[in-house]
């Protein structure tokens, strides 16, 4: 079970995954974070995997689906959260930083 954790701060939309971000979970998170970014405008989004139990290829896949639509709108996209039960190497590729919120949000830097 998923549950998603969201909060607006200085422009920036924090996004708190908890529970398991897996082939029957992911799409709720798509759902949301396209919504957002498309219909309200958002362009610099925080995920937080700290409370994430676990991660699939699907869930990597709509994090990769969200970071290209951030991109797209010519925003920031940060994936961060110390958690060690994840698996790492493929989401440093779509902005996983290995830092907290706080650190996080000085590099976005709006």
């Amino acid at each position: 079970m998923l549950k998603i954790n969201m909060e607006l701060r200085k422009g920036v939309l924090f996004i708190r995954p908890c529970g398991k971000l897996n082939k029957h979970s992911c799409e709720e998170l798509e759902k949301i974070a396209n919504n957002l970014i498309n219909n309200v405008g958002i362009r610099y989004m925080i995920i937080n995997l700290e409370s994430l139990e676990e991660i699939d290829k699907y869930g990597i896949r709509i994090l990769t689906d969200i970071y290209k639509n951030i991109i797209n709108n010519e925003g920031i996209f940060i994936i961060c959260g110390n958690n060690y039960k994840i698996k790492k190497e493929r989401l440093y590729k779509i902005g996983y930083q290995n830092i907290s919120e706080l650190r996080a949000l000085k590099m976005v830097n709006i």
